[in-house]
């Protein structure tokens, strides 16, 4: 019984391990997924940039005339905004990544931590059927207790009786040599 106990505790184990690395596995794909979309983001957005940029160059290089310096201030300020936006974006993409990695290591660190438990919870359960008794061979004990004292009392009952039956026997022969002699004597005297 106590091998079927304990493969049953090993497949518990194996499985609770099993279904932790399926999640674990789950998570890792959900982070690449959402780190690959980032970077893709990260990279449209840096074409656009890009591509109005050199719009606004060969806008500005085509419409040199008498308007020039407006044009260049509009441009370098058109300019200057693109690259505050890009860093903006830039910024909360790194935000985001290292947050991903932050996420991933404080996961990893839950899944530590769970595995940590699991990995010694067969000692704790091994040292707790050290001090318990289960029920089933509580039962077994109490029912061979039970009988054992059944049969002592019963032998002790059997061997009264039979001293008392000893007893009364002795005591019809003393009462019945008792009798011969007084009857003995009263015949005829002695």
């Amino acid at each position: 019984m106590t091998d079927t106990v304990q493969q049953q505790r090993r497949a518990d184990e194996i499985a609770q391990t099993a279904v932790t690395a399926a999640i674990a596995t789950a998570v890792e794909r959900r982070i690449e997924v959402a780190a690959v979309t980032i970077q893709r983001q990260f990279e449209s957005v840096i074409k656009l940039i890009d591509q109005r940029i050199d719009s606004n160059r060969e806008h500005t290089t085509t419409s040199i005339d008498g308007q020039e310096k407006n044009a260049l201030t509009r441009y370098t300020a058109l300019v200057a905004s693109m690259d505050r936006r890009f860093e903006v974006v830039e910024t909360q993409i790194l935000i985001r990544l290292d947050a991903i990695d932050r996420a991933r290591e404080i996961q990893a660190k839950e899944y530590e931590r769970r595995l940590e438990g699991l990995n010694h919870e067969h000692m704790r359960l091994d040292n707790m059927g050290k001090t318990y008794v289960r029920e089933d061979i509580y039962a077994k004990d109490m029912e061979r207790l039970y009988t054992e004292r059944r049969d002592q009392m019963a032998s002790a009952e059997s061997a009264r009786r039979a001293m008392l039956s000893v007893a009364v026997m002795a005591l019809f022969s003393i009462i019945g040599f008792a009798v011969t002699i007084t009857l003995h004597f009263v015949k005829g005297g002695f």
